[in-house]
């Protein structure tokens, strides 16, 4: 049985080892043939199940991730806190002395923490942390070619976020798909076609769209992170949005960015942006 290790990384860019085991029908590495397609190029192009998109990159492109995969030896073994924390799990291969780094994006929902029985010894076991891996790789770059591949521009920057300039604005027929009423979970307060000009929110809310049928699909797990952090924009189970500022907390709640400190006061925090929040933490002690 061949082991491989599996590596991960927090919302606070802490790097450690999580798991060395056979992956084998858990994580299946090898990419796939796939057509290539130029992001940059072909921005709005709909990928058609044999396609994957492309950018071209430099190993500067791929840090922090690079400078931890060339010290492995430093990286501590993954705790209860971490596993809590996980942003990404990755593996990396060399190949003729290249790197072939895969990258899996670890959402709230796939980091569970229940109280369980245990068959073993016939006894609860309270508040056990379970992180389901998927049968799939968001983010995959290939330092021969010097080519970062994605299938989701999301994914690739949430993972990368310096990635974010090449993401596009979002344009009529988005703004028109976002206040059109068919997502009843939004509730829209102003008309963005002739609001929201500012470049960096147009991302945002192209960001938004490309992610609200998954968030239609998993509506009660926002809903609750929502509660959780005490989201002012959650009212009677929908995100109401009044103005531009909403827009970005919806982005927040959408991509998972608020997360509690667990020293000191346990301050709630924007991961994306590593600043404290002025919302209050009522649970915490």
């Amino acid at each position: 049985m061949d082991k491989t290790k599996i590596y991960g990384k927090t919302k606070k860019q802490h790097f450690c080892l999580v798991a060395e085991d056979d992956l084998s029908g858990v994580w299946d590495l090898p990419i796939n043939e796939y057509q290539e397609i130029s992001f940059i190029d072909n921005c709005n192009h709909k990928l058609e199940g044999n396609e994957i998109f492309f950018i071209k990159t430099d190993d500067d492109d791929i840090e922090p991730y690079l400078e931890h995969i060339n010290q492995t030896s430093h990286c501590n073994n993954a705790n209860n806190q971490d596993i809590l924390e996980l942003e990404t799990l990755y593996i990396f291969k060399k190949e003729n002395q290249k790197i072939h780094l895969y990258i899996q994006r670890i959402t709230p929902s796939k980091i569970l923490s229940k109280n369980l029985i245990s068959a073993n010894n016939l006894k609860i076991e309270r508040n056990k942390n379970r992180l389901i891996i998927a049968n799939i790789t968001n983010v995959y770059w290939n330092q021969e070619q010097q080519k970062v591949y994605f299938t989701n521009f999301v994914d690739l920057e949430n993972v990368f976020p310096k990635f974010s300039k090449y993401y596009r604005e979002a344009n009529t027929e988005d703004l028109n798909k976002f206040q059109s009423g068919e997502y009843t979970f939004l509730d829209i307060k102003f008309d963005m076609n002739t609001t929201l000009k500012q470049k960096t929110r147009l991302r945002k809310i192209a960001q938004i769209v490309d992610m609200l049928d998954e968030v239609k699909e998993n509506l009660n797990e926002y809903l609750d992170y929502s509660k959780k952090y005490e989201i002012d924009i959650l009212n009677n189970g929908q995100f109401t949005i009044k103005n531009t500022q909403d827009i970005d907390t919806l982005h927040h709640i959408v991509f998972g960015a608020f997360y509690t400190s667990e020293v000191g006061d346990k301050e709630q925090r924007i991961a994306t942006a590593f600043r404290q929040t002025n919302l209050k933490n009522k649970n915490a002690k």
